[in-house]
């Protein structure tokens, strides 16, 4: 038996934030995402707990909740190594664009349209992209989360913090990805959840409106996130980048600047002082990342 059926205790950032906590679980049950009961019922029922976390979230005052599936009590934990092998051969490797691919779309559409001063750029993203498919019933056991001494949570759509969230949802993506590029004359980069259109100027519109209605006939009527969509434009962020067509331009987006700012400066470089491997792997990733449009970057790499 590797499930941990014994709650964890409660993190202090948990104990803090305990109102944020149960205001995101009462709306995954509104939502008809989760159960809540309280932790015996879900103890006598051999579900495995996980501990839950919350992250801030750019636009959104009350943040992420996630659970946190890479903690556990010896060693039991569902984001192991073998977890990921096994997701990935169930459901296809993971892969994604990247902005040298949008570029290439780009340039192929401007070829046969006369020029970039004829090309648009449009985006979709979908609403709460994981939690738009369910775990099977024997699988959702494994997603328990306590709130507090009365309330815990038993998650049943997919979550972020789960390593198999991404390769499950890859499904849906790569499937999306072929129907829309069936649908429309422009062409379409699928990233998890965002869809980068690219289409000349006298179909931008039309191209855009197919996929949002092959988003709303696979997820509903409210599966498109309005805040997250670009109607056609020259200029747009693409995958952390500002593309501009006007300027035949690429560079990072304003908050990718602000990011890698950031996390630069962050390194304590003072004699004697060490640097954590997980924050050389951050600075090593990103700056691999963004080597592709700034030559600066690529010594870091």
């Amino acid at each position: 038996q590797w499930r941990t059926s014994s709650p964890p205790p409660l993190r202090p950032l948990h104990q803090h934030l305990l109102p944020v906590y149960r205001y995101h679980a009462m709306k995954l049950w509104q939502d008809n995402k989760a159960l809540l009961l309280p932790p015996e019922i879900l103890q006598q029922a051999g579900c495995h707990f996980n501990p839950a976390h919350w992250t801030a979230k750019p636009g959104k005052a009350e943040g992420r909740f996630l659970g946190d599936c890479s903690n556990g009590d010896h060693n039991r934990v569902l984001n192991a190594p073998v977890v990921r092998d096994l997701v990935a051969k169930r459901f296809g490797p993971l892969t994604h664009p990247t902005i040298s691919d949008v570029i290439e779309a780009v340039f192929h559409l401007a070829e046969r349209h006369g020029g970039l001063s004829h090309i648009r750029l449009w985006k979709e993203d979908i609403v709460g992209a994981f939690g738009q498919f369910n775990y099977s019933s024997a699988s959702s056991y494994n997603f328990a989360f306590k709130i507090d001494e009365e309330l815990a949570l038993l998650q049943y759509t997919g979550m972020f913090g789960w390593t198999g969230s991404p390769y499950a949802f890859g499904v849906f993506t790569r499937a999306l990805q072929r129907q829309a590029q069936q649908r429309i004359h422009g062409r379409v980069v699928a990233y998890v959840d965002d869809f980068i259109g690219i289409s000349s100027a006298n179909l931008a519109a039309s191209d855009q409106l197919h996929v949002q209605r092959l988003l709303c006939e696979t997820f509903g009527s409210k599966a498109i996130n309005l805040e997250k969509s670009g109607l056609p434009a020259t200029s747009h962020e693409c995958l952390g980048w500002l593309l501009d067509l006007n300027q035949q331009s690429v560079r990072p987006s304003d908050r990718a600047i602000r990011k890698l700012l950031f996390c630069f400066h962050s390194v304590n470089t003072a004699k004697g002082v060490y640097v954590q491997l997980v924050q050389v792997q951050q600075l090593a990733s990103l700056a691999r990342r963004y080597s592709q449009g700034v030559k600066g970057m690529k010594p870091f790499v």
